[in-house]
């Protein structure tokens, strides 16, 4: 009776396969992700993102250089029309002897190139990204305009200014025209 039991054992279902089966390891080995699988990824997703980060640099760099050039650029020329409209010197200084550090246009009543009380104070700009340098080519460290909208040192010389914001290794030159009329220069720095 033991043989016939073990001669009619059940048929196996196509597709179906006991625990001991050597094709259930490979299936389940299969089905997902192995750590070198994921290692290389992980490794594709960091050279990416390192990528990314340089270029994205860049562009940051780019726009900060060209809002901040633009800033100077419209302090300059506000500098200018504020000395014609109100026929008196108007000076634009830089904070504490940097232009990175920001920017003031006021009117200076007494010539002491000082900000003081009770002098007007058109425009105050704040402090630069710390990444942006400014290389400044201004013989007396400031830019000022006469009555009549030329640049002039207060000693009433003729005063020229280059300054040369940087970030990123790009550049923006603002230049200052005899007449008085401030013109950017794109560059590298």
């Amino acid at each position: 009776m033991l043989a016939g039991f073990l001669q009619r054992a059940p048929p196996v279902m196509p597709g179906c396969h006991t625990n001991r089966s050597p094709n259930r390891r490979r299936r389940r080995a299969g089905t997902g992700f192995g750590l070198i699988e994921f290692l290389i990824a992980l490794a594709i997703v960091a050279i990416l993102s390192g990528v990314g980060a340089a270029g994205y640099r860049g562009v940051t760099g780019r726009t900060s250089v060209a809002v901040e050039s633009g800033d100077l650029l419209h302090a300059i020329e506000l500098t200018r029309s504020e000395a014609a409209k109100r026929g008196v010197r108007v000076t634009l200084l830089p904070v504490a002897g940097d232009w990175a550090a920001g920017w003031t246009v006021f009117v200076d009543t007494n010539g002491n190139r000082q900000v003081d009380a009770g002098e007007p104070l058109i425009l105050a700009h704040a402090r630069l990204r710390s990444s942006t340098r400014v290389v400044a080519n201004t013989t007396p460290g400031y830019i000022a305009f006469g009555a009549a909208g030329t640049p002039q040192q207060y000693s009433g010389a003729f005063l020229a200014a280059t300054l040369t914001l940087c970030d990123a290794g790009v550049s923006r030159s603002i230049v200052l025209a005899r007449t008085g009329r401030p013109r950017t220069v794109p560059g590298n720095c």
